[in-house]
């Protein structure tokens, strides 16, 4: 009895056993993705290169960038991700670029299809060391010589076409001026208030609602430009024509309001993780940015100025 009972024991042992291989069994069957470096020290300043491999079929849709908001620019990432199929598997190459010394952890990054299947890298950690330099001056390369090249007509070419541009140009405008005096009545075109303009925009850009219908990335750029179109105007920084980081910084320096200003590098830096890294910001993030964008221009309109009628002299 002792025997038969040991033996049902372990019969019962064994079907257990194989019911939790079973159940266990597609998560190891589940595809990883794998991120690797070839080395885990970067200099400061020097371009390397991570590579990403994923074993799938189809080919991935969409790489989040999320977990590295915290430290990733988009001027750390020098090429967009670009797939390619080796074998049963999808690589790809992210060539990066860091500026300040710093011991990096990177998460996981999230790896989507097309059809909602999601994976996960592993987590990565780098050592970003400062570049070495030399205290003493006989360490330098000696300067080159300039090589002077031999000089062609081709090299003219450019200062001829500039010029026959600006007489055309030239012949242009007076025609047009020619043209203006002899209209009797002409139109004016009354342009509105930076704040006016702005809360226009966002009111259509809200009534399109772009993100709705599959189109984030052109969302995104409408929502950043009409922000860098207001600021520019309102605080005389080149918003339109510089980075986020470096008209941001400029407008440290003007009356800007303390308090909206993460905020606002926040919204931008999201955005600009959008239209370059083809990052999925999360669903709240459009009404949100949107909202702010509204509220930073209702708050920031300049005040009307308030003429003196006690200093102002009275007309007869």
């Amino acid at each position: 009895m002792l025997i038969a009972h040991q033996m049902s024991l372990n019969y019962s042992r064994l079907i257990c056993c194989c019911t939790l291989f079973c159940l266990c069994l597609p998560l190891y069957a589940q595809p990883t993705a794998r991120l690797e470096a070839d080395s885990l020290q970067m200099e400061t300043g020097n371009p390397f290169v991570l590579h990403l491999s994923v074993p799938a079929v189809n080919k991935p849709d969409t790489l989040g960038f999320g977990p590295w908001l915290d430290f990733f620019r988009p001027v750390n990432l020098l090429t967009p991700p670009q797939w390619t199929k080796t074998g049963g598997r999808f690589t790809c190459d992210l060539r990066l670029i860091f500026f300040d010394a710093d011991t990096l952890f990177l998460p996981p990054l999230s790896i989507t299809f097309a059809h909602a299947d999601t994976v996960f890298t592993n987590s990565l950690s780098l050592i970003i060391y400062p570049t070495p330099g030399s205290e003493d001056l006989n360490d330098m390369a000696p300067i080159k010589d300039i090589e002077r090249e031999p000089v062609l007509w081709t090299d003219y070419l450019p200062w001829a076409i500039t010029v026959l541009v600006a007489l055309l140009i030239l012949g242009l405008l007076f025609w047009w001026y020619r043209r203006g005096n002899k209209k009797s009545a002409r139109s004016r075109k009354v342009e509105l208030l930076p704040h006016e303009l702005a809360l226009k925009k966002l009111g259509v850009l809200r009534q399109n609602a772009l993100w709705r219908q599959g189109e984030v990335k052109a969302h995104c750029a409408e929502l950043t430009f009409i922000i860098r179109e207001y600021l520019e105007k309102r605080y005389k920084v080149p918003a339109l024509e510089s980075t986020s980081s470096e008209w941001l910084m400029e407008l440290q320096s003007k009356d800007f309001p303390n308090d909206l200003y993460a905020d606002l590098e926040n919204i931008l830096i999201q955005a600009d993780m959008v239209k370059f890294a083809k990052a999925i910001p999360p669903e709240h993030f459009y009404l949100y940015s949107a909202d702010f964008a509204q509220a930073m221009v209702s708050r920031t309109i300049p005040a009307p100025a308030v003429e003196d009628t006690a200093l102002t002299p009275k007309r007869p």
